[in-house]
């Protein structure tokens, strides 16, 4: 009887971590407003994906974003909500750089690692 229960407690937990979480694309609706979702829906729409599943931002998402005009702050909560770490070269930093990411969201990338 014992085992019985243990097995079904087993189940029960096992079955409620694998549970998909849906907090995610509350995540991305906190960080875009209707109008830079519609925007970035337009010019990378896998990246509102990667938003909407809640996975960390690609250098190329960042890219993406600051050209498509949205806030450095709309940028920076949204990586801070997925506690992203990046590990930048300095040949990734000059890329950013020369795309046009603002130098206050690179150094939030740099210093990503300390939060």
């Amino acid at each position: 009887m014992k085992l019985l229960y243990w097995c079904l407690l087993g189940s029960c937990i096992a079955g409620y971590a694998q549970q998909p979480s849906f907090s995610a694309p509350s995540r991305a609706a906190s960080s875009l407003d209707t109008q830079d979702r519609k925007v970035m829906q337009r010019s990378s729409p896998r990246t509102v994906d990667r938003m909407d599943r809640g996975d960390p931002l690609t250098l190329n998402d960042v890219i993406k974003l600051s050209q498509s005009g949205i806030n450095d702050d709309h940028i920076i909560q949204y990586m801070q909500s997925t506690k992203s770490s990046y590990h930048l070269s300095q040949t990734q930093i000059r890329r950013l750089q020369d795309a046009g990411v603002s130098q206050r969201v690179i150094d939030f990338m740099i210093n990503s690692d300390q939060f």
